[in-house]
């Protein structure tokens, strides 16, 4: 304790920590300057305590995002590929081309007697069988997506999860701020979702956009208030901020790619319906 006691008085000492690594007691009595010093002490103290305590919020408010984006990344990979397209090394989501077997070769010929057999219920196996052309595995897909909704439920609570952390570090105990910025995020995810076509993938993709824009939002204004009482940024803050914004990016990317192909996919649908329409008349 910074006040020790005396014989009937106390006396404050203040520690500080030495360029060799100890720690050294300074005598500031009883009387003013003490008082003065034990103030600016208490005001450090709770600066740090509610520095510990934002820094607990930023780490529980990552890992719920990171729990988030990897869980939107498994259905966003696993929808897709229920639907036949495939995102090779994150070079953008094309079509699955089919396997095509060798000019002149017998398919017969492909079938080892001790070929590993397929799971059906090996969603993780179905998805790469897919991707490597197996149209077979589609179906699986389709039907592991249809029997299990709980699967994108469990995604929209981890969503919500870590909008709420980062509105949390927002606004603290700001109850006004927090209603007008939950306002502001409601409106953009209608605004995005009118943009779109309305398919689960995109609301996953939008959930995904809404995070890592409220996680930028949190680190500019950190780094407002630094600029505030210092000349110049951290450089972890900087490289934080920017990697927020690559992902941010990524995230616009993926759902500007997934609504061209539900648009292209919608307009095949209807060419192919009125194709058929007409071979029925004639």
């Amino acid at each position: 304790m910074p006040w020790e006691k005396r014989g009937k008085n106390k006396y404050f000492y203040k520690k500080v920590k030495q360029p060799d690594g100890k720690w050294k007691k300074t005598y500031f009595g009883k009387g003013l300057r003490a008082e003065v010093e034990s103030m600016i002490h208490e005001k450090q103290q709770a600066h740090k305590r509610k520095q510990r305590d934002i820094s607990k919020q930023v780490a529980d408010a990552k890992a719920a995002q990171k729990r988030h984006e990897k869980s939107t990344s498994k259905l966003v990979d696993l929808m897709m590929a229920g639907d036949g397209y495939h995102n090779p090394a994150s070079r953008g989501w094309r079509k699955i081309s089919k396997t095509k077997s060798k000019k002149g070769a017998n398919p017969m010929d492909d079938k080892q007697p001790n070929a590993k057999t397929h799971d059906p219920l090996d969603i993780q196996q179905c998805i790469e069988r897919a991707k490597n052309g197996d149209a077979t595995a589609l179906p699986f897909l389709k039907e592991h997506i249809e029997k299990n909704p709980q699967l994108v439920l469990q995604n929209a609570n981890l969503a919500k999860r870590a909008h709420y952390g980062w509105i949390k570090l927002l606004t603290q105990k700001d109850l006004f701020l927090q209603e007008c910025l939950n306002k502001e995020i409601y409106h953009l995810q209608l605004q995005l979702m009118e943009q779109g076509n309305g398919t689960t993938v995109e609301k996953l993709i939008i959930d995904q956009v809404i995070s890592t824009y409220l996680q930028i939002y949190y680190h500019e204004r950190v780094n407002m208030e630094r600029l505030s009482f210092c000349s110049e940024v951290p450089a972890s803050e900087t490289k934080a901020l920017e990697a927020t914004f690559n992902r941010h990016m990524r995230s616009l990317c993926t759902y500007s790619a997934i609504n061209a192909i539900s648009a292209k996919a919608q307009i095949e649908k209807a060419v192919n319906s009125a194709l058929e329409n007409l071979k029925l008349a004639s």
